[in-house]
């Protein structure tokens, strides 16, 4: 079945078929000419993909999802450089794939989309002013506008069947997942993003637990909140979710990131205030009890496993990195420590231009040289708090577009309350909380992850109700049924009295 409407002209489809194969063309060019086997597989790839196309024009997205969000050994997630830019391999994909849907859709945008899309215009025109170095203006830019890119694919495709379909590709893209990243864990493939110890931070040693934070990482902590929020809202079953949660819940564990929990406060308040029931409390508990029993039941089968040792270690680094890390000792921790002399350094700069900020490829601290490339090329422009980078680029003006993109459906859904849709509850608990994790991760500036963000702020927007269309609970409509026909009976019966 086309996902798209039929009444779109055969010569587009065709047009675009002819696009995506010299595309195709083009990309295996440069990966036979740079990565020799892996060219070769890059070619047959993108070969199935123009097949694909011809038949169904979202298939660029389903390849986008799978490119940008599973997580994959090294080389297959690497760059490629095609003159002076150096593209990621989901990227090209989800432009073409946007391009394409624009033949046929034409959605109805968030008017704060419009306006974060204003912002990012003045930023850039800011950054050009004021001498900003170009490389980084357009580095930085990227991600953003992956972000907007994401934003309108998901106002073209919510509640079509190819969101269905990008729902599916998800959950085999978080199954094929968690294979290759108990593998990362062993020590016995090297993924792409980073890999580093969940203790110290530094290079893994043989006796400590790997932190993985790969592509898949985002997309796993997303699947979690909301499969977790649909179940909780009592209308969707946990086996309809078990698909998405099964392969998401290890692979967020081995990312050992604090920021997740407080992710997982921030939506388990959300829905708890939407839903206004305390007998959700009730399946919320019920629903984590099966799940923490199923998780300690395989956990002693891996302790007393040959597998024991490396269970063991991942207990000891998930204490050590996250729970520790929550609590006291998270004040001498030096990423910690770090995070907070990037404020400091930061506010300053801030202040300097607080209404329109300083432009993409600002700079806010100097360079370090001798602690890594990190600190000597990315440091002066990077920050942890993605509202403080914001803020820095595109001023408290910018931020505030921003915060109302993300606000607003949680309003909504809020206001509707235990008669919004299950799909809004669970969109707007990954966006609230985003909200929370974005102080300390900055999402938005990763590029799936930027992509991915933008999907779910349009995709909260969309399916959240407007204030004054509430949609009402099958059990008040039910209710409001009886009322209407008891009414009617005694209208009958007076009628015939008479």
């Amino acid at each position: 079945m086309n996902v798209l409407p039929r009444t779109v002209p055969a010569f587009p489809a065709a047009a675009g078929g002819v696009l995506l194969g010299v595309l195709a063309a083009g990309l295996a060019g440069v990966a036979l000419a740079d990565r020799g086997v892996v060219g070769l597989l890059v070619v047959a790839v993108l070969t199935a993909l123009v097949a694909a196309t011809l038949a169904d024009r979202a298939a660029p997205l389903y390849v986008a999802l799978a490119l940008g969000l599973t997580a994959l050994p090294a080389v297959l997630t690497s760059p490629v450089r095609i003159g002076p830019l150096s593209v990621l391999p989901f990227e090209p994909f989800l432009y073409l794939g946007a391009a394409l849907l624009a033949i046929s859709a034409r959605p109805r945008l968030p008017w704060a989309l419009w306006a974060l899309a204003g912002v990012v215009g003045l930023g850039t025109v800011v950054g050009v002013v004021v001498g900003n170095p170009i490389g980084i203006l357009v580095s930085e830019l990227r991600p953003t506008v992956d972000l907007l890119v994401g934003a309108w694919v998901a106002c073209a495709v919510v509640r079509t069947p190819t969101a269905r379909r990008l729902l599916m590709t998800a959950a085999v893209i978080l199954w094929t997942s968690l294979p290759l990243t108990m593998l990362g864990s062993l020590g016995l493939i090297r993924l792409g993003g980073r890999e580093e110890s969940a203790v110290t931070g530094g290079d893994a040693t043989s006796g400590e637990a790997v932190r993985l934070l790969t592509p898949a990482v985002t997309l796993a902590f997303v699947a979690v909140i909301a499969a977790v929020a649909l179940v909780v809202t009592g209308r969707v079953a946990l086996t309809r979710v078990l698909p998405w949660l099964l392969p998401a819940v290890p692979i967020v564990v081995l990312a050992f990131t604090r920021g997740h929990i407080l992710g997982f406060v921030a939506s388990a308040v959300f829905v708890l205030v939407v839903l206004r029931r305390w007998a959700i409390v009730l399946v919320a508990v019920r629903t984590g009890t099966v799940l923490l029993v199923a998780a300690l039941g395989a956990g002693l089968a891996v302790l007393l496993s040959p597998a024991g040792r490396w269970f063991g270690l991942q207990l000891d680094g998930f204490r050590r990195r996250v729970l520790d890390g929550l609590g006291a000792a998270g004040t001498t921790d030096p990423s910690v420590l770090y995070r907070e002399q990037e404020t400091t350094n930061v506010v300053p700069r801030i202040l300097s231009s607080p209404v329109v900020g300083h432009g993409f490829g600002a700079a806010y601290q100097r360079p370090r040289s001798g602690l890594g490339s990190f600190f000597a090329e990315q440091a002066p422009y990077y920050l942890h708090d993605y509202y403080l980078w914001l803020a820095l680029k595109v001023g408290l003006l910018g931020l505030a577009v921003y915060l109302v993109l993300l606000v607003v459906p949680l309003v909504r859904v809020l206001r509707a309350g235990p008669a919004a849709p299950p799909a809004a509850v669970a969109a707007g608990a990954v966006v609230a909380a985003w909200l929370v994790v974005q102080v300390t991760t900055p999402v938005g500036l990763g590029f799936a992850s930027a992509t991915v963000a933008g999907a779910l702020y349009a995709t909260a927007w969309c399916l959240a109700p407007a204030a004054q269309a509430k949609e009402v609970s099958p059990e008040a409509a039910q209710a409001g049924d009886r009322t209407v026909r008891a009414d009617r009976t005694r209208a009958s019966a007076s009628s015939s009295a008479r």
